[in-house]
């Protein structure tokens, strides 16, 4: 539980490395306003209809940006066993460089307990956040960094694996307003510790997204 809690200061930290501030808005004056009110109808007409224009749904991807998320995880540690199941989720967020390219530091984990063991692999690394297209919602993500596989006795007694974390993964932004989606997503993780075998799993999961 310790390290739970250290990864996910440590990924917070990491994310706010890249926050980055939204530019300013330009507001017209109070004497532009009393111009285009005296402007002729032909021309006024037009402006009108602009300001009145519906709102895009694209999201409005700028500043800081955060994601947590829960779902479903599949667990392979090598060799002739079975996949295991269990529970994954991950936090990630940071700054805004363009409207299509995201930084930030992210933790995305595995986790099973029974019978008073638990098991547990995850990630701590930066990421990079791709939209394909500047309008759309589809994204693509990945990062490197550290991994860690960690079981966990009754006792309170763990043992600890560490090595190096990658993840790759897909997602799509389903806009609920001008700030918030909920984001589903598919991620690949893999943990390659030192003195054993690799292990990885597949998460399928939905998110909370912020901008």
């Amino acid at each position: 539980m310790i390290f739970h809690c250290k990864i996910f200061a440590a990924a917070v930290a990491i994310g706010c490395l890249f926050w980055s501030s939204a530019a300013a808005q330009e507001y017209p004056s109070p004497a532009e306003e009393q111009q285009a009110q005296e402007e002729s109808e032909t021309t006024a007409r037009p402006a009108s209809q602009e300001a009145y224009a519906p709102p895009s749904d694209q999201f409005e991807r700028s500043g800081f940006w955060a994601s947590l998320g829960l779902g479903y995880g599949s667990l392979d540690l090598g060799g002739d066993t079975d996949r295991i199941h269990g529970a994954a989720g991950g936090v990630a967020m940071g700054g805004t460089i363009t409207p299509q390219f995201l930084l930030g530091g992210s933790t995305y984990n595995w986790a099973r307990s029974e019978n008073g063991l638990l098991l547990s692999v995850g990630t701590l690394k930066p990421v990079v956040r791709y939209y394909p297209m500047v309008d759309e919602h589809l994204y693509l993500i990945g990062g490197f960094g550290l991994g860690l596989i960690m079981l966990e006795f009754p006792d309170g007694s763990s043992v600890e694996l560490e090595g190096v974390g990658g993840m790759v993964g897909v997602g799509y932004d389903i806009l609920v307003g001008d700030s918030w989606a909920i984001t589903p997503f598919l991620h690949g993780v893999l943990v390659s510790p030192s003195d054993t075998d690799s292990a990885n799993f597949l998460q399928l999961a939905v998110s909370v997204t912020w901008h």
